[in-house]
């Protein structure tokens, strides 16, 4: 059985300090400011830029993420057995933010090999980015159940990751291109390359100021090990994160595959790319400021039913901007922003939803393992961006695009397939699942009571 320490446990009245709050928040810029420039730009790296295929860019997406399955669950698994001087969590962050930040570079530079060399050192890069990223974000994630166990301090707290983490996100997709055309001047290959290593660099920054003001309160008392074999079936039995991996994988899955295709879309199908930076912005803008509203609509409705919501948004969204023609760029920006407003319900409600499923494994099982469920969302996350790659890689060659050339009006509109209706039908899935998580406030503060009973019993 596992316990709270009644020593250490966080007092509800106290308030957590601002500068810690802007550092767990500072944390979410960095992981952003690498991994969202990788899943928005990489593949149009791999296949304008560093010219191989995107057939074999799909496949390197796809072949990461079997890597990823182990990766993530044993690095789940090694945080919460870990005892150090710096913690439990913070050691990780650390230790791997630097190689994760050097990795972030090394994945857009462009080395003069032959073909076969550059298909290696792409597997080679990528494949220990996403390693290192799995080392520092899996105990960023899972740390927040162990930094208070107030529900509302924990809505709170969240707000600052997604809050700032979107703004980055928004960063990344407006101004990495124009960044990469000016800092290039005319080559993409060296304007990627040095645009990264500025990313990378504030990315290093924020990742050791998270290290040094971000503290663990909730300390467990494990009274028996904790066994692999014995915690991995408590992930499988939880409903509830069952259900949220669901919706996580397949909304990201198709929100990864619209920023994926969004430069061919305007590029090709548009052609407009001077819309590349206004499009980015358009989508980002009003993610963020709704995310501002998310706490006064959670106190109206609800968490689950906002977050249905925000999918609902998105969906329709994406839908209706695949019957807008190419020309009616009013219309395409109506609908980008529109999509934004789903996608900020969506985001910061779906990652404050997963502190409630620690509790309820406690709760359930007698297992308080942070660091194997949070393990299992950056896997969703990382899974979501391999399979877009490969979704968009296949489909790419399937319509029959050819990097850098005019395209045939069919595969314009397979590139507008792609950016809205494939889009439309993982985030349509993701609402199916969202239908069936019933864990609401009252349940929740039940299983957060029986817990404090059981450590007064104890």
């Amino acid at each position: 059985m596992n316990s709270l320490d009644k020593n250490n446990s966080f007092n509800k009245s106290e308030k957590l300090s601002f500068s810690e709050k802007l550092a767990f928040g500072g944390g979410n810029i960095g992981a952003t400011l690498v991994m969202q420039t990788i899943s928005s730009f990489l593949m149009f790296f791999y296949t304008d830029v560093y010219k191989i295929s995107a057939v074999a860019a799909g496949s390197l997406f796809l072949v990461a993420r079997v890597l990823d399955s182990i990766v993530d669950f044993s690095m789940g698994y090694l945080v919460d057995k870990t005892k150090s001087r710096w913690g439990k969590f913070r050691p990780y962050v650390m230790f791997g933010c630097l190689p994760l930040c050097v990795l972030g570079v090394l994945c857009f530079t462009v080395p003069d090999f032959n073909d076969t060399g550059k298909l290696i050192y792409a597997y080679a890069t990528y494949l220990l980015v996403m390693v290192l990223y799995s080392v520092v974000t899996i105990p960023c994630t899972a740390i927040l159940p162990a930094i208070t166990q107030d529900p509302d301090q924990r809505v709170k707290l969240n707000n600052y990751p997604q809050f700032l983490g979107m703004a980055a996100l928004m960063f990344v997709v407006t101004f990495t291109m124009p960044l990469v055309e000016m800092l290039g001047g005319g080559n993409q290959g060296k304007g990627f390359f040095t645009t990264m290593v500025i990313y990378c660099s504030i990315a290093l920054l924020l990742f050791i100021f998270w290290s040094m003001k971000v503290r663990e309160r909730i300390v467990i008392e494990s009274k028996e090990e904790l066994i692999l074999k014995e915690a991995l079936p408590t992930l499988f039995k939880n409903k509830y994160l069952l259900l949220l991996v669901g919706t996580f994988v397949f909304y990201m899955s198709g929100f990864t595959i619209r920023n994926t295709i969004q430069m061919y879309y305007l590029i090709y199908s548009v052609k407009r790319p001077d819309l590349i930076p206004t499009v980015g912005l358009l989508s980002m803008l009003p993610l963020i400021l709704t995310i501002l509203l998310v706490p006064v609509l959670v106190g109206k409705i609800g968490k689950k039913n906002a977050l249905m919501l925000g999918i609902a948004i998105v969906l329709l969204s994406n839908i209706g901007q695949y019957f807008v023609s190419f020309d009616n760029i009013t219309m395409i920006c109506v609908l980008t922003v529109t999509g934004g407003i789903g996608g900020g319900l969506f985001v910061p409600l779906v990652w404050g939803m997963l502190p409630d499923t620690v509790d309820y494994a406690d709760w359930k099982f007698g297992k308080r393992t942070e660091g194997i469920i949070s393990s299992t969302f950056i896997f969703a996350q990382k899974a979501a961006s391999g399979l877009a790659g490969y979704i968009v890689g296949i489909v790419l060659v399937f319509v029959g695009y050819i990097p850098n050339a005019m395209q045939s009006a069919e595969t314009m509109k397979g590139i507008s397939f792609l950016y809205n209706i494939a889009g439309a039908i993982l985030v349509g899935i993701a609402l199916i699942f969202m239908l069936f998580y019933d864990l609401d406030a009252k349940k929740y503060n039940k299983i957060i009571e029986d817990l404090h009973n059981r450590i007064k019993k104890d």
